[in-house]
């Protein structure tokens, strides 16, 4: 299998892809970038709040990146208004792109395009 890259404009894309996940479930996706590996677990929450959110939070024991989607059911799906950014690495920033859609039986759909923006002098 080739590797695919993928640049837009001053954007590289790193990781990039869509994951279906029951909301008992705690999805944990990993990729490489240069020589570190990222690893970022996913929580779905509800509660009688009518708050939605994406916060995320950094568990060092388990060296990763945990996000709380908090009362993110919707079929249209729902997403932040900006990309997140999640890292700082090899003099790059590092953004993610999350989009999250449910549908019956509790079941999230996931999409995300994770990606670092070249630095100003490049």
């Amino acid at each position: 299998m080739e590797d695919v890259k993928i640049t837009n404009s001053n954007k590289e894309v790193i990781a990039s892809g869509t994951h279906l996940s029951f909301s008992t479930e705690k999805p944990l996706l990993s990729f490489k970038y240069h020589d570190k590996v990222f690893k970022f677990e996913f929580h779905f929450i509800s509660n009688d709040s009518n708050e939605k959110n994406i916060k995320f939070k950094i568990d060092e024991p388990r060296d990763l990146l945990m996000f709380d989607l908090l009362n993110i059911q919707s079929s249209m799906g729902f997403s932040p208004k900006k990309p997140l950014k999640i890292a700082y690495y090899n003099d790059r920033d590092i953004y993610l792109l999350l989009r999250v859609s449910s549908g019956p039986n509790d079941l999230y759909q996931l999409d995300y395009t994770f990606y670092t923006e070249a630095k100003k002098n490049e």
